[in-house]
Parts: structure tokens; C-alpha cells; sequence
């Protein structure tokens, strides 16, 4: 039979014995990563999508930039039917939609290279470590469910005529309706329309999704950032090439190679030449080129409007955009593949050099994987253990005068809220569904919970209290400064932070800064976890940092430094007391 022109329509594919052993690395490979994640919980994003309460347009607006309404209709109805006395059936959600996914690709892959070779490139694609954050936390159904439907519409996009077209912009703007990493499937299936001669005429597949998402970004989204001149500064390419390498070294594991960015590039840059090469020659990688010009594409968009927006958070070395990029990259690898030339009288040797080859990178891809998807889980049962603490101090400690009963803390609701949710919809602090899943208070997350709960009561103000200076530990770096007074003059910088040591609660340290500068100011107990505010010094203007009072008579250590530029400081330990020399009742702080 003769081979079938490039970018006529595929068949679709009938299920077959052959696709057995996917179905069942991907079935096992669900049920590890539910494992893995049994004990996780609630974080940070997730409150919002908890404590949720609009009507149906509120399901329509932006969540983060994002149009969201797939992923937080399916959180908020799970929610109705669990509430909080378990956390397994959302992160089931997430897997369940990745192994669609993955399918998605193993469709894409089958079809060009079998089902062997696509059930081997679909094990790292299971297990992708390197795009963990998507497979542990339940919040990012949406991404995943863009991956989902874009692949799916790349799927169909090939097939069954006008009728795969239709379905293809369905599912388009399912994904676009999941997050805003929807936009670059629909420039892989338009690209890769466009870029074949018997498929161009698809690219109105595009349409009707696009047109969606432009009245719903004209209509709700118009929650925008970024800032445009970013752009014309080059930070934006910067950030694009460092996320693209990035998300290549570590989806392939060569981040474990000396120089694993140097390696990265140079695949990138092999790739992209490779289709130029091809292009001219006649010989249209259009999946391959799309999925590349996909991947740029996204890493720009990224970084327009992410860079200036979010300066704390680091968006091109992300996991969950990695997740997104190594699909991508995997596609344009098979397809590549697919048409790779075979000199003459080597087919013999090509049938098992070949495979052999592709074995051995595909494990290596693998380990790589796994080492991070295990170091992954590591850093989110962290967070949930700061959860679980977070909400075990805040119920048993809530009605104390040094907690801040009314202020939300980021990435937890208020006191007060997360009593009034918790009363309706059970708690995070044990698995009601899963009752063998309980885990242990971690010693350390207690601590940085009290530090959260006191809220605004460390804070920096203006200076008005009249507590004289107190002798006490100040450091700059390693060296102990003399002092005056209680006084001390030094200079901060990034590499050198100043050190108020030993302070006892509701003590203030008033700060002098010589210029004017954003620092860095932490508390934290000795030998105990510390939080962060950032606080801008002016020129000649003092400032008193308060010291929070939780309950206990421990002292409290205070850093100082300077988040971008070196500065000088005069910093005093100021120790309000009263007549009998203890802390007065009247001198705390936020009263």
C-alpha cells in the first residue's frame, strides 16, 4: 500500500491489543502519583476557588489573568460534594485530566511512529517531575485542562475532514476557557494548519475560539498587567530564551550534564534548524514548527506579562509552565522524527541502532523525571504542612488578643473566615474520606503560623514612641558593631544584613537610613523560621519596626537588608517599660 501523503487526513485510529500496555503504565502511573500525593492539602491559590462566592457572570471573570471558568466550575462543584474533609478527589481531578492528556500526545505520537515507540515517549510525558507543580496541586486543573483540550483539538485538527475541524474549535475553546495557556494551542493547531498545503484550509478552525476569547477579554477580562515598555527594554527577550532553555534542560534532564543550559540551547537551536532545513528542502515538519513556534510564543507572552507584574516570583524557571513546554518539545522531537531520512542499504542496521538509541534517551529522560517529581512532592508537603499548622494555630489560638482575627494572610483566609468555612465544610487538619491519612503537626510550621497570626503587629511606622534605648546585640554580618546608647551606625547591603539580636516582645527598633531604599526586614525566633515584610527607608526619616508580643516571654532576632542597593543605617533598640522596669500594658504596639 502506498504511504499516505503528508497532511492528508489521518484514519482515526481504532483501540487495538497494542495499546494495552499504555493503558496500563498510564493507569499505574495515576495511582502513583495519587500516592505520592496523599497526604497534600489545601494551598495557597485554592482559597480563592474555596472561598469563592459569586453568581454565574462570576464564573465568566478573570482568576490571575486567566479565563478560568472550567477549572473553577469543576473546584467549586467538588467542593459542594467534599468541602474540605479531604483533599484526594481534587488532585484526582488533575491527574485525571494529565493521563488525558498524555493520551492526547500518545495519539499524536502513534500515529507517526507506532505504539510502541509512542508508549515509550509517553512514560516521561506520565511522569513529568520537571512539570510537577501541575500533578500536586489541584489548583491547576486549568493548565492542565488547557494541555488537554489543545492536544486533543492538535488530534483532530488532522482528521475526519470539516468534521475534525469542528471538533478541534470546540475543544480550542474549551482550553481557552481553562487558562490563558489555551492562546498557544490555538497558534500550534493554526501554525500547523497554515504550514500544510492540504490542511490550510482549516485554519479557520481558529476562528470561532479566538473570537471567544476577544469578547470575553473585551467584555470581562480586562484585568490586565505588565507594563509595555518592558518590551522595548529587551527584558522580555531575555526572559523568553531563559525560560525556553530552561524548560528544555530540565524536561530532558540535561540539567544533570556540566553546563546543562549550554546542552538545552543547543538542542533548541538543532531543532530550529533542522525544520528550517527541512522547510526549504521541500519537506514540511508543520507539527514541528508549530510546536516550536508555540513554545516561543508562550515564553514571550509570559514574559509580557509576567516580568513586571509578579517581581517576587520567578515565571520562566516555573514548573507549571515547564508542563506546558515539554509536551511541546516532545511533539516537535516526534515529528521530526517521523520523517528522518535513512541512507540507503542502513535500514537493517537503522531496525536496531534506532530503537536502541531511543531506549537509552528516553530512560535517561525518565530518571531525570522521576528524581524530580519526587523532589517536587518534597516541596509541596512542606506547604501543607504550613496549612495544616496554619489552621491547627489559628483554631485553637484564634480568640487571643495578639492574633489579628480580621486580616487574610495571602495565601489563607482571615481568622475569622477560615473558622466560619471550617464549621460548614470540615477541615483540612485530618482526611475524613481517607482516615489512615493523618499526618503530624510539624514542629517548625507551628512556629512560622504564630508568626503569620500576629499580622499587622509586626509592621514598620513612623516613629512616635518614647521608650528610651536598650543595650543590645547588633551584627552586621558575622562582626558585633559597638554600640552607643543603644545605638548603632553600619552599613547594609545585600551580601551584609544587620543583625538586632535578643530582643524582647513588643520592643521597637527604629531605623535611619541615610538614603533612600527598599529593604528586606525578618523576624524570626532563634533557631526558628522567619517572616518577611519589605519596608522603604527614606532619607533622615526614622522608623520604628515593631516586635510582636504572641504570648511568651521568648526573644526575638530581627535582619535588615537591603533587597537591591547597599545603604547606611542607625539603628537603636528601643525597649518600652514602665515604672517597675517591666513592659507596660500600654505599650503594645498596634493598640
Amino acid at each position: 500500500m502506498a504511504a499516505m501523503p503528508r497532511g492528508a487526513d489521518r484514519p482515526f485510529p481504532r483501540p487495538s491489543r497494542s495499546d494495552l500496555p499504555f493503558v496500563a503504565i498510564a493507569l499505574a502511573s495515576g495511582i502513583l502519583l495519587l500516592y505520592l500525593g496523599r497526604s497534600l492539602t489545601f494551598w495557597h491559590d485554592e482559597w480563592r476557588s474555596i472561598t469563592f462566592d459569586g453568581g454565574l457572570l462570576d464564573y465568566l471573570r478573570p482568576v490571575n489573568q486567566h479565563w478560568s471558568t472550567f477549572p473553577l466550575s469543576l473546584y467549586r462543584a467538588t467542593f459542594r460534594i467534599v468541602g474540605l474533609d479531604s483533599y484526594l478527589p481534587y488532585l484526582a481531578q488533575v491527574v485525571v485530566l494529565h493521563l488525558g492528556a498524555v493520551a492526547a500526545a500518545y495519539a499524536l505520537v502513534r500515529a507517526r511512529l507506532g505504539p510502541l515507540v509512542a508508549t515509550l515517549c509517553s512514560i516521561p510525558l506520565l511522569l513529568l517531575g520537571s512539570g510537577a507543580e501541575n500533578l500536586f496541586w489541584a489548583f491547576q486543573t486549568g493548565f492542565v485542562g488547557s494541555v488537554l483540550f489543545g492536544l486533543w483539538a492538535l488530534f483532530f485538527i488532522e482528521r475526519w475532514n470539516g468534521r475534525g475541524a469542528v471538533v478541534a474549535s470546540i475543544l480550542l475553546t474549551a482550553s481557552l476557557a481553562s487558562s490563558g495557556m489555551g492562546l498557544f494551542f490555538v497558534v500550534v493547531v493554526g501554525v500547523r494548519s497554515l504550514l500544510d498545503p492540504r490542511l490550510r484550509l482549516r485554519t479557520v478552525a481558529v476562528l470561532p475560539p479566538l473570537g471567544a476569547y476577544a469578547a470575553w477579554l473585551l467584555i470581562l477580562g480586562g484585568d490586565s498587567v505588565g507594563d509595555g515598555r518592558v518590551f522595548l527594554e529587551g527584558s522580555v527577550l531575555r526572559f523568553a530564551v531563559r525560560g525556553v532553555v530552561h524548560a528544555s534542560e530540565t524536561a530532558s534532564g540535561l540539567e544533570h550534564l556540566p553546563d546543562g543550559h549550554v546542552w538545552a540551547l543547543g538542542l533548541l537551536l538543532t531543532l530550529c534548524a533542522v525544520v528550517v532545513l527541512r522547510f526549504a528542502r521541500g519537506r514540511r515538519q508543520a507539527l514541528a514548527g508549530a510546536c516550536l513556534i508555540g513554545l516561543g510564543t508562550m515564553y514571550v507572552a509570559i514574559g509580557f506579562v509576567r516580568v513586571e507584574a509578579d517581581p517576587g516570583y520567578d515565571h520562566a524557571t516555573s514548573s507549571r509552565f515547564v508542563y506546558v513546554a515539554a509536551f511541546l518539545l516532545a511533539l516537535a522531537v516526534v515529528d521530526l522524527l517521523a520523517e528522518w531520512p535513512t541512507p540507503s542499504g542502513s535500514r537493517a542496521r537503522r531496525g536496531v541502532v534506532a530503537p536502541a538509541v531511543l531506549g537509552l534517551i528516553l530512560a535517561a529522560v525518565t530518571v531525570a523525571n522521576v528524581g524530580a517529581l519526587f523532589d517536587e512532592r518534597a516541596a509541596f508537603q512542606e506547604r501543607a504542612e504550613d496549612t495544616r499548622a496554619f489552621v491547627a494555630v489559628a483554631l485553637e489560638s484564634g480568640t487571643e488578643p495578639w492574633v489579628d482575627r480580621v486580616a487574610p494572610r495571602g495565601w489563607m483566609p482571615s481568622v475569622a473566615e477560615l473558622e466560619r468555612i471550617v464549621r460548614r465544610h470540615g477541615s483540612p487538619l485530618r482526611d475524613r474520606w481517607f482516615a489512615g491519612l493523618a499526618v503530624p503537626l510539624d514542629a517548625e510550621a507551628l512556629e512560622e503560623a504564630r508568626l503569620n497570626l500576629v499580622g499587622n503587629a509586626f509592621r514598620v511606622e513612623p516613629a512616635r514612641s518614647r521608650a528610651v534605648g536598650q543595650r543590645v546585640e547588633i551584627r552586621a554580618g558575622e562582626g558585633t558593631i559597638p554600640q552607643s546608647g543603644g545605638c548603632v551606625a553600619a552599613s547594609v547591603a545585600p551580601d551584609t544584613p544587620l543583625s538586632i539580636l535578643s530582643l524582647p516582645s513588643l520592643a521597637r527598633v527604629r531605623v535611619t537610613a541615610a538614603s533612600d531604599v527598599e529593604a528586606r526586614v525578618f523576624l524570626s525566633r532563634p533557631g526558628g523560621p522567619a517572616r518577611r515584610i519589605f519596608a522603604r527607608f527614606e532619607r533622615g526619616v526614622a522608623l520604628d519596626v515593631l516586635v510582636p508580643h504572641i504570648g511568651d516571654d521568648r526573644r526575638w532576632n530581627l535582619v535588615i537588608d537591603s533587597a537591591v542597593m547597599p545603604v547606611r543605617l542607625i539603628a537603636c533598640g528601643l525597649v518600652p517599660r514602665g515604672a517597675d522596669g517591666e513592659i507596660t500594658a500600654d505599650a503594645r504596639p498596634w493598640g
